[in-house]
């Protein structure tokens, strides 16, 4: 379909079926579409807002433009948020993915550098000394020295390039933001998703089970955070082999609930591992148990064991040094 045309359809509020959304990335993703082209049709996405068809459609092709891995991954999990709330709390699900990873779960970590936040996750690994931009001839290795492996977005997405320029343009959130969780080039088969809105919870979880991922948490917290919250209640939506349901998670369940928003919120990837280094060291804080039920959360999705047994396991891990010895390890094996 022609862009201008369906930037028209969009502003008269008409949605895009996925055969029309295809052909519309398609045209964008091989370069076909001028800057300003693409710039206007991302807008009138973001003043209508998006449907589970648009979502599938764009994220099939973005994911279909990616250089295929072929891989031994059978029960992989992700920890992805979609960023772009503006609050810039520390890297809570890479985090949570090297503690989930810790507990014998594959985790193949799909993320970018921070581009709305402080900190990315790209940035987290890159400042403990990972080399985030290894051959994807290495994964598998990486992968089997630690049972994590984090995936760099811009090397798995090459065609991003002729979306970057207008997508820079734009302040803001675009539909990308969202695509990125759906796009993870080793397509896992369990998945939490921290979305910067509410609005779109349920329509996520469908586009995200009709992409292949059969069992999803889609979380988003009332304090705003795209991760489960210690600090107010989460709005959680699920999707087990196509069985959907919605709920709220009160952090005082687990008698974790802490006050102040401010004490994971940092300023650059120090900031951000230093609250990480704390919690795998074993301290208390508001940020390990964070940390924990968010890597509780992954656990119980992958694996259906309850939630409060996988919240004290993930809190174990840090006590007992093993979350820091998966990160160590994934660390050296990026650089071996």
């Amino acid at each position: 379909m022609n862009l201008i045309s369906a930037t028209e359809e969009i502003l008269d509020k008409q949605d895009l079926n996925q055969e029309k959304m295809e052909s519309c990335m398609e045209s964008i993703m091989s370069g076909s579409c001028s800057t300003d082209e693409i710039r206007n049709f991302l807008i009138a996405l973001n003043q209508k807002g998006f449907t589970t068809d648009e979502l599938v459609g764009a994220a099939f092709v973005m994911k279909s433009k990616s250089p295929k891995l072929e891989l031994n991954c059978k029960n992989n999990l992700d920890t992805c948020g979609t960023g772009g709330t503006g609050l810039h709390v520390f890297n809570c699900s890479s985090a949570a993915g090297i503690v989930a990873a810790s507990l014998g779960h594959q985790v193949t970590k799909h993320g970018n550098k921070g581009i709305s936040s402080n900190s990315g996750s790209a940035d987290f690994f890159a400042y403990q000394g990972a080399n985030i931009q290894h051959s994807n001839e290495k994964i598998e290795s990486i992968l089997t020295a630690s049972n994590f492996v984090f995936l760099f977005a811009p090397m798995h997405h090459p065609a991003m390039k002729f979306v970057m320029e207008a997508r820079q343009s734009i302040p803001g959130k675009t539909i990308f933001n969202l695509l990125g969780p759906l796009t993870n080039p080793l397509s896992p088969r369990a998945q939490v998703i921290g979305l910067f809105s509410g609005e779109y919870l349920d329509r996520y979880a469908e586009a995200a089970s009709k992409l292949g991922i059969n069992r999803i948490a889609i979380v988003h917290g009332d304090d705003g955070c795209d991760e489960v919250s210690v600090f107010a209640k989460t709005q959680i939506v699920e999707m087990h082999e196509q069985n959907l349901r919605a709920w709220t998670f009160d952090p005082r369940d687990l008698d974790i609930l802490h006050k102040d928003l401010c004490a994971v919120q940092v300023s650059n990837s120090q900031e951000s591992s230093s609250l990480i280094l704390e919690a795998f060291n074993g301290k208390d804080t508001p940020a390990s148990n964070m940390i924990a039920i968010n890597a509780a959360f992954a656990v119980r999705t992958a694996t259906q064991i309850s939630l409060e047994d996988a919240f004290f396991q993930a809190k174990a891990s840090m006590r007992n040094g093993a979350a820091l010895a998966t990160l160590k390890k994934y660390v050296d094996a990026t650089n071996t």
